[in-house]
């Protein structure tokens, strides 16, 4: 019977080589790594600290009125919807790392945890920026359309499920490893298929209309270098890890919710897309150059872990384009661009790791 106290040292942990049902009796050691791939993802996220004040909008505050009514539509949209779902996420990983009995990857939950927050608090603190005393209103949308208090349905119900029945209830078996594979899948595709295209939305406008959301594209980089270098591989490992057979997850990992799964986001995804051009497209942001966006993100998710893809879609020279503007370092990147970030981060990262003596030597 495992120990239900905070810290066991009663006997030596057992199984501590599992990601999920195992034991680490409560203790975070890295004296002795199962999984050296995840020691370094998160050592390599780590690295990458910086403060939800990192960007300056200044530039943004006269840009916004440089914007047509279509694209300041979308912008809201996007944006408050990404303000929604990163606040959501923060609560599926904190439940995640909850469940995590080994320690490289509770260590990867746990910091993503608060990478997510402060993802969520950049967008609120950008639009505060740009919109002052106004900001609240225009943040106020998620309550307000219908559309985006749906877009996180799966999400809140598979994270609530997982919560309830493994964490309150202490359920255990093939039913709750079931329960856990679909919630990592669900947050996985989260960030592999929604994420990418939302980024795009804001960079497509930015470029449409002369780098007038300068400010909001340089956090969208900031925030995406943490969700797709970082969040994704992180997920795309434990989703790998899980088909070894000493996980003892070989009858729960199921392909078939896979494909279904990803065929169902991509499809919400494209109905979205529509939702935001309803009133009207945006050069280098319509309903083909979107769709195509989607399936080849639908497509990509599904090879990483090694499976075969569903769509077929081509990579065009815009999704090229989004790889290539996506890199914060871009030695093509304007200046002016750049100069929006406040380069504090290794500061900032310094402070922490001073306070976390343990984890220096990591």
């Amino acid at each position: 019977m495992k120990c239900e106290k905070i810290i066991c040292v009663d006997e030596l942990p057992k199984e501590t080589f599992k990601l999920f049902f195992g034991d680490t009796g409560g203790m975070l050691r890295v004296d002795k790594t199962d999984y050296p791939v995840l020691m370094n993802q998160f050592k390599q996220g780590f690295s990458k600290v910086w403060m939800y004040t990192a960007v300056d909008f200044k530039s943004d505050i006269t840009g916004w009125d440089k914007l047509d009514e279509v694209s300041q539509r979308i912008f809201l949209l996007n944006n408050s919807y990404q303000l929604l779902m990163d606040a959501g996420v923060v609560n599926i990983y904190n439940v995640l790392a909850m469940l995590s009995t080994n320690t490289e990857l509770k260590l990867n939950y746990q910091y993503i945890a608060q990478n997510e927050s402060i993802h969520a608090a950049s967008y609120s603190y950008g639009l505060s920026q740009m919109f002052g005393s106004e900001a609240e209103d225009k943040t106020n949308i998620v309550y307000e359309d219908e559309f985006i208090k749906s877009r996180m349905n799966d999400e809140v119900d598979y994270s609530g499920e997982l919560y309830q029945r493994l964490i309150l209830d202490k359920e255990e078996g093939p039913e709750a490893k079931k329960i856990l594979f679909k919630a990592i899948v669900a947050t996985y595709v989260l960030e592999h298929i929604k994420f990418p295209f939302s980024f795009f939305a804001t960079w497509s406008l930015n470029k449409t209309n002369d780098n007038a959301i300068q400010g909001f594209s340089m956090l969208l980089k900031l925030i995406a270098q943490d969700e797709l270098d970082y969040h994704v591989p992180v997920n795309k490992t434990v989703l790998k890890i899980l088909r070894e057979p000493r996980q003892n997850f070989t009858e729960e990992w199921s392909k078939e919710f896979v494909y279904w799964y990803v065929e169902k986001v991509t499809k919400a995804e494209k109905e979205w897309s529509d939702y935001l051009l309803k009133d009207g497209e945006v050069p280098g942001f319509n309903k083909k150059i979107n769709n195509n966006f989607i399936e080849y993100f639908a497509d990509k998710t599904l090879k990483d872990l090694g499976l075969e893809p569903l769509y077929n879609a081509k990579k065009t020279d815009t999704v090229d384009w989004y790889n290539e503007y996506r890199t914060i370092n871009n030695q093509n990147a304007s200046l002016q661009e750049i100069s929006n970030i406040n380069y504090n981060k290794g500061v900032v990262k310094d402070d922490i790791l001073s306070n976390l003596g343990m984890l220096r030597e990591i």
